[in-house]
Formats: structure tokens, C-alpha cells, sequence
């Protein structure tokens, strides 16, 4: 499949290359906080900046996932593309100012509702709450979907509920989602309009950033655990890293 995806690139670089990071660069761990990106892969993303615009459009907030990448010259979105930092531009989604200041107040509902659940982990981002089971029983999971679920449902217009991988997400109720971010970063580096561009990706929520990509794009689905809109399917994080070094005409790590 590494072959077939840069023979539809060409043989050459595509002008951008956006990346998810959890399960995408690095791979999924029982606790958000348990990522790391290697020194060696650190400076093969340095490497890719060099010849080409590179992005990271992660749900993770901004300031964690730029901590996480400590690598100078990315672009990176967090909070599934509500929070934009390129070079020294900072930009957040003006609707996440008002949903914001809820959050608490689910949070609280959420933990009233459920008691003690073990394996829930909450973690607060600037633009949404995100409610982590993947350590949880499979019966702590489904009460902490209706939980979650019920808490919102006041709320609805404002705030929604979004389905990830063990996580459920509480994010502002806006029409913004991955690929409006692709575009944003787009327009800040001034490269509206030029192809191809490359995106890689793994969770539902990547399906946006692949529906926005052009005839002349390459959308590419990291593992086989749903259906994908994106044409192209790698089968690990590993065989990423693979295309990686591939892009930059050398052999993996």
C-alpha cells in the first residue's frame, strides 16, 4: 500500500502533509498522558518541514499536543482544529469562549450521576471535556455513555457529545470539524488552491479532514477497525513511519 499511495503522489512530495497524532505517530495508550514521540521521530517531522508544509490536527489541546511535539516550524491544530497555532499566530474558534464556561458544570453532572466508576478519566482542554474509558469494565463504559449523554442534553445547541476512540467528548456545538481546519491552515500559510496534499489519519473524526481533501489529494486511513471514506489504508503506526522516511527518500528508522 506504501507504494500504491506515493505512486498517486507522483513520486514527489506533496506540497502538505497533515497528520493525527494518537494512533497515527504514536500509538494509542491506556492513559493520554502515556504518548511519546521518539527523539529520532522528532527530527524525521523536523526533517519533512523542511521541504514542505507539515501539520498536526489532533483532539488533543493544543498546548499538550505542541508539548508532545516539542518540534519547531509544525503547524499544529488542537481540540479537533478549534485551536490553531501556526508560526506565531494563535488563533481560537470564537464559538469556544461561551461553550467553554459550561464544561464544569457537566463535568460535575456527570460524576453526581455516576459515583464512582473505576477507569473514568477526565480531562479538561480549553474547548472541551473529554471523558476517557478505556480502562473502565465494558458496564462502567455504557454507563458512562448515558451519563455523559444525559448531562449534555440540557445543553444541546451549545454543546455535543462526539464519539472517539474509548473516549467521549464534549466539544462546543459548531459547525468546524478537521478538514475546516486543514483549510484554515491552508489560508495562514498562503497555499489555498496547491495540490497534492497528503493527510493521514485514524479516528472518526479524521472522515472530515478525507471529505475535504481534493481529486488531486491522498487521504490515508491508519488501521482497519471501521469503514473509511479515505482510498488508501495503512495497518499500523509503524508502516506510518514507514511512508514517513519513503517521503524523505530514505529507509525507516
Amino acid at each position: 500500500m506504501i507504494a500504491d499511495i506515493l505512486g498517486r503522489l507522483g513520486g514527489k512530495p506533496p506540497v502538505a502533509l497533515f497528520l493525527d497524532f494518537d494512533g497515527t505517530l504514536v500509538p494509542i495508550r491506556p492513559r493520554p498522558d502515556q504518548a511519546r514521540l521518539s527523539p529520532s521521530r522528532r527530527r524525521a517531522l523536523r526533517g519533512l518541514s523542511r521541504t514542505m508544509l507539515v501539520a498536526v490536527v489532533s483532539g488533543r489541546s493544543l498546548a499538550d499536543l505542541r508539548r508532545r511535539l516539542a518540534v519547531p516550524g509544525l503547524a499544529c491544530a488542537g481540540s479537533h482544529g478549534l485551536e490553531i497555532r501556526f508560526r506565531r499566530r494563535r488563533w481560537l474558534h470564537p464559538g469556544c469562549r461561551n461553550a467553554a464556561r459550561l464544561l464544569p458544570g457537566v463535568e460535575r453532572t456527570v460524576r453526581a450521576r455516576l459515583g464512582p466508576v473505576p477507569g473514568l478519566l477526565v480531562e479538561r482542554k480549553p474547548c472541551s471535556s473529554a471523558f476517557h474509558f478505556r480502562m473502565a469494565t465494558p458496564g462502567g463504559r455504557r454507563r458512562i455513555g448515558r451519563a455523559v449523554r444525559a448531562a449534555v442534553e440540557p445543553l444541546r445547541g451549545v454543546l455535543a457529545p462526539a464519539p472517539g476512540k474509548m473516549v467521549l467528548e464534549v466539544r462546543p456545538a459548531l459547525p468546524w470539524n478537521k478538514g475546516d481546519a486543514v483549510r484554515e491552515i491552508l489560508a495562514l500559510a498562503g497555499m489555498q488552491g496547491r495540490h497534492p496534499l497528503l493527510y493521514i489519519g485514524d479516528d472518526r473524526t479524521d472522515e472530515d479532514a478525507f471529505r475535504a481533501m481534493g481529486p488531486d489529494d491522498v487521504a490515508v486511513h491508519v488501521g482497519r477497525n471501521h469503514a473509511t471514506c479515505a482510498r488508501y489504508r495503512l495497518g499500523s503506526v509503524a508502516e506510518v513511519w514507514e511512508l514517513l522516511a519513503r517521503l524523505q527518500g530514505r529507509k525507516k528508522d
